[in-house]
């Protein structure tokens, strides 16, 4: 019995940070919508045969609760649009239009707001959402053989390479010289593939049932989110902890796809969530090279996604020495609660660590510590709402 204590923990902690069915529901209709939106034969970019697409965590199963949900979606227009014959300025103000029409039909108050590769549209409602809309076109030919060949170099299958590249494109990014001139220097983005290589990583589909997820219909579906693999819930867990750890300086906070390819990189395919967990926190942080790129975005291995630490802003915030600091805490954090067996501790521990709020009694019964337990254990100090914590980034 005692064995199971551990993951019992872990699936209470689960239940505290997963998003209601609910959610995920009104996040399906509304990108759904805005999908169907964009194939209408009367919209902007119909003409240029647009293919939207989740992106992000609702696309990976990794949402974990928030004052506001970021649902990102990619608009890729893969006919009649190339880099020698629109600027990205063109590209993102195509996609625009629809946008636009689509607030005011659909009566959304806030403004449309432009960021350096997306259009924002916020949603503010009984549940907050903001939709993170990327523009983008194919990649050219030259560029998905080059990402085919850095990525079996750097150790995936060819066969997996070559199906992730062919989801690559080239985005936006109004931050660039080069943004409103026709010029074929364009970033190149792989979404879509970097799901892919992640649903790899999971190691719970077959080759042959992967060949499904490899054909990609005129609007993807978000995917099934009431069945979890070990690695989607553990990142969940990290998460979660980063947002605690970081509450009052997220400026300090690693990006959720930094976290979620480490995590993924040093998942071996454990199928119990305890064991998982404990590999991904020893040796996620072997994960990140010496050198550049730090930490290689596997579908594009010269992207780094750990490049902010090295520029000035990143220098200046200490990003690199926040995420070691981080990665250390996360570790002292979920060793102690997983080796707690005193209910009255444990809920302590979950309260200061994870800022969830489990009653000792409900903690004792989900978990099975026993009523005992509960009624003899000494009381953790509790941390008012506003007191600095010692593991916490001030």
């Amino acid at each position: 019995m005692s064995d199971r204590i551990p993951r019992r923990i872990v699936e209470a902690i689960l239940a505290e940070v997963e998003l209601p069915d609910s959610a995920y529901e009104r996040a399906y209709r509304r990108y759904h919508d805005l999908a169907e939106w964009f194939q209408r034969p009367e919209a902007t970019c119909y003409p240029f045969d647009p293919h939207v697409y989740a992106q992000g965590s609702f696309r990976l199963g990794t949402v974990v609760l928030s004052d506001e949900y970021d649902l990102d979606m990619g608009c890729r227009l893969r006919r009649g649009v190339s880099t020698a014959s629109h600027t990205q300025r063109d590209l993102k103000h195509l996609v625009k239009a629809d946008l636009a029409a689509y607030r005011a039909a659909r009566g959304i108050e806030q403004g449309l707001e432009e960021k350096p590769r997306c259009w924002r549209l916020r949603y503010m409602d009984e549940l907050s959402f903001h939709l993170d809309a990327v523009p983008s076109i194919p990649a050219e030919q030259a560029q998905r053989l080059g990402m085919t060949l850095a990525m079996a170099a750097a150790g995936l299958p060819m066969p997996l390479s070559e199906a992730v590249a062919k989801y690559a494109g080239s985005i936006t990014d109004n931050r660039l010289k080069n943004y409103p001139n026709l010029s074929p220097d364009w970033l190149v983005s792989n979404s879509e593939g970097h799901a892919l290589w992640f649903e790899h990583r999971m190691r719970t589909v077959s080759p042959s049932s992967a060949q499904g997820f490899l054909t990609a219909g005129q609007v993807d579906e978000l995917p099934v989110y009431r069945r979890k693999t070990p690695l989607q819930r553990c990142v969940q867990l990290l998460k979660h902890h980063r947002n605690a750890y970081f509450a009052r300086r997220t400026e300090l906070m690693p990006a959720s796809v930094l976290l979620t390819t480490l995590a993924a990189h040093a998942y071996q395919g454990e199928g119990d969530l305890v064991p998982a967990l404990q590999r991904i926190l020893t040796d996620m942080g072997g994960k990140v090279h010496a050198s550049s790129p730090r930490v290689p975005n596997p579908v594009n291995p010269a992207e780094d996604f750990a490049d902010r630490w090295s520029r000035p802003e990143g220098r200046q915030l200490d990003l690199e020495g926040n995420f070691w600091a981080w990665l250390r805490q996360a570790q002292i954090s979920f060793a102690a609660i997983l080796s707690s067996r005193d209910a009255e501790n444990l809920a302590g521990l979950v309260k200061e660590h994870l800022q969830i709020t489990i009653s000792p009694e409900r903690l004792g019964t989900s978990v099975g510590l026993g009523a005992a337990a509960v009624a003899v254990s000494p009381r953790v100090q509790q941390l008012g709402a506003n007191a600095p914590r010692p593991w916490c980034q001030e």
